[in-house]
């Protein structure tokens, strides 16, 4: 459950770091949460509490509990962050600037493997709506 938390904080702190809320990046985190098993209903209740917490109290929460994973899941936690800063066909400078600090100044992941999981990702994800579409 931890990890599940680690990875809705992200999520809220990327999607807010603008201050634009896109349906784009919204619909990204729906992917998110059905390829980490987290019910909308969960993601939806965990944001709505998020929302009057102090994102510098959270920031620390997320580095906190990404130090507690495997590589492999923080790896795939920040291509997630990266799909959906991308998702409006736009990454605000902010949302950089979240994402950099994080994989790099923070975690000291690799920038390659962030990028091979996130070409993984992408291709879920149109593998998972080909099928939908199939099926319509």
């Amino acid at each position: 459950m931890k990890r599940q938390s680690t990875l809705i904080k992200m999520y809220f702190l990327l999607v807010y770091a603008d201050h634009i809320i896109d349906d784009k990046e919204l619909l990204a985190g729906k992917k998110m949460a059905q390829y980490e098993k987290i019910d909308e209903a969960s993601l939806q209740k965990e944001i709505d509490t998020l929302r009057n917490t102090d994102h510098s109290v959270l920031y620390k929460e997320v580095i906190h509990g990404m130090k507690q994973l495997c590589i492999n899941e923080q790896v795939r936690f920040v291509a997630w962050l990266s799909i959906i800063a991308n998702a409006d066909g736009f990454m605000d400078e902010r949302e950089w600037q979240l994402i950099y600090k994080l994989y790099s100044k923070d975690l000291h992941l690799s920038l390659a493997d962030i990028m091979l999981k996130q070409k993984e990702l992408k291709q879920h994800i149109k593998k998972s709506q080909g099928g939908l579409r199939a099926r319509a």
